[in-house]
């Protein structure tokens, strides 16, 4: 009988979180965390990658793939790096430094990074707008 509560609360426990993440295409979207610097490790050449930005959001989210994409994966996350432009050659910590510590909403395209390519699975890569909430 001990084992049998044991293992109904756990189920129900698994289940209740399963049922509270949030789920989001890839794309256009808003979201709010707080933004950190944070040393990230390159998959394939193993190399550290000092004080990259990155959106902590307060719990994890699940970016499924838009049924027209046939390069992008199913990801789970609580961490979104952000690139900035890249295009222009622009270091997001020099223009979106008054973010840096702060909890803020990103209004940007959240994009599918493949794995072995990026540290994390989602990044911002383009500009973005922001709030900053406090």
């Amino acid at each position: 009988m001990k084992y049998l509560l044991i293992t109904f609360f756990l189920f129900f426990s698994l289940t209740s979180i399963g049922q509270s993440l949030r789920s989001y295409n890839y794309g256009k979207l808003s979201l709010t965390g707080k933004v950190v610097l944070k040393d990230l490790r390159h998959p394939i050449n193993g190399k550290v990658i000092k004080d990259a930005m990155v959106l902590v959001l307060p719990q994890p989210v699940k970016f499924i793939p838009n049924p027209e994409s046939e390069e992008e994966d199913t990801a789970t996350t609580r961490e979104i790096r952000i690139y900035g432009d890249i295009m222009k050659n622009v270091n997001p910590n020099m223009k979106y430094k008054a973010i840096i510590g702060k909890k803020v909403t990103i209004t940007a395209n959240y994009e599918f990074a493949p794995s072995g390519n990026y540290p994390l699975l989602v990044n911002i890569i383009e500009d973005f707008s922001y709030k900053i909430i406090e």
